[in-house]
């Protein structure tokens, strides 16, 4: 009579906004590009000096970070995740989902503790709370991103494929 108990059965959001100043940390700067302004002229852009200092993320790290959002977050930015449902959910071992875990919160993405239950944890999302702020505010803005998309982002096994697809969200933005 083994049965396995399900304590927590997250509930997913169909989509979330995801704070664009961590992903452009995440998958590193643009250096210097160019953008076309509105009357037609060349901008020369570095993205560092509006951004500010990158921690550039790996792939089982970006890809937690951003299942992290799919938890619906409360108000405060905090989730609870299991650790076998998140390794579930992105296909990696949940020795990998911890010390990517840890990996985040060196980098300065989120802040975590053991939750009340074993295997779970809660998570603060650091850039989160920023997502309502307008540019005046210090706010950089965010990008929706839905259930089908972060599915076909999860099938990308390294990381160059993983940062031109998000790079290419970022500049539909």
């Amino acid at each position: 009579m083994d049965q396995e108990l399900k304590i927590i059965k997250p509930r997913y959001s169909s989509s979330v906004n995801v704070n664009t100043k961590a992903l452009v940390n995440a998958i590193g700067h643009q250096r210097i590009h160019y953008n076309i302004t509105a009357g037609g002229r060349p901008e020369l852009i570095d993205e560092s000096e509006f951004f500010g200092s990158e921690s550039i993320l790996h792939t089982n790290s970006l890809l937690l970070y951003l299942y992290l959002h799919f938890l619906s977050p409360s108000s405060d930015a905090t989730v609870l995740m299991d650790v076998q449902e998140a390794a579930n959910f992105l296909g990696k071992t949940t020795r990998t989902i911890i010390n990517n875990l840890k990996l985040l919160r060196k980098k300065g993405y989120i802040n975590f503790e053991p939750g009340l239950l074993d295997g779970t944890y809660d998570v603060f999302i650091e850039y989160y709370s920023d997502n309502g702020m307008k540019k005046t505010q210090g706010g950089s803005g965010y990008i929706v991103l839905d259930r089908k998309v972060m599915d076909k982002l999860i099938t990308f096994k390294t990381i160059n494929p993983l940062r031109f697809a998000i790079r290419a969200l970022l500049n539909n933005v």
